[in-house]
């Protein structure tokens, strides 16, 4: 079984585009952004462009900082092991940038097989505002109906994991869309809702996915 998740909704414990922001002192600008997307008052392609404008001019080296202190759930570790004992294949799908996702990545704690994710492109050391990647003007769907396929899955045999309206898409599209501590459109239209990766754990269970 291919499992899917989002990184800062379902892997890390804030929203790197957040912890970027706030070190910049755009975070105020980002947060109103962020809640219009998820809100649905802006599309996808446009809120992310917006969101990340505003960390234009940003020194890489300060965004480095920030990277090294994102955090993932304290139970993110356990199940993701326990996915892959049970064979299944891991992979995360974000809009976030992919810097922020491999340096939280460290196979003793934390393994996937697959990261489909952004990148924000930097001239002269600092970032450009704008972003680049398989996420930009792509539906989460699509790339995890191409994920599926390269790696040998029907789409009935995959699980989604997210928590906003960008991730809706694809928990749609999985066999099983897993809301965790989701939005209220999202709560609305997952296939069920889970409050914690420990419940997730314990749905994964009861499923026969563990």
């Amino acid at each position: 079984m291919l499992v899917a998740f989002d990184f800062e909704g379902g892997i890390a414990e804030s929203d790197p585009f957040v912890r970027l922001a706030e070190q910049h002192g755009t975070g105020d600008e980002m947060a109103a952004v962020l809640e219009r997307l998820w809100n649905g008052d802006l599309d996808p392609e446009t809120g992310i462009r917006s969101a990340t404008d505003h960390l234009s001019g940003m020194p890489f080296s300060e965004a480095e900082d920030v990277f090294e202190r994102l955090q993932i759930r304290p139970e993110a570790s356990s199940l993701l092991s326990r996915l892959h004992a049970a064979n299944h294949h891991v992979a995360i799908v974000t809009d976030a940038p992919e810097l922020a996702v491999r340096y939280c990545l460290d196979p003793a704690e934390l393994d996937v097989d697959t990261v489909i994710a952004n990148d924000l492109p930097a001239e002269n050391g600092a970032f450009t505002g704008d972003i680049e990647g398989p996420l930009v003007g792509r539906s989460k769907a699509d790339a995890l109906d191409e994920l599926a396929t390269g790696a040998g899955y029907a789409m009935a045999d995959t699980v989604a994991v997210g928590d906003d309206r960008r991730d809706l898409p694809m928990l749609q599209a999985a066999g099983l869309g897993v809301g965790i501590d989701p939005v209220p459109v999202v709560d609305a239209q997952a296939d069920l809702s889970v409050p914690s990766l420990n419940r997730l754990e314990l749905t994964f269970e009861e499923r026969g996915v563990l």
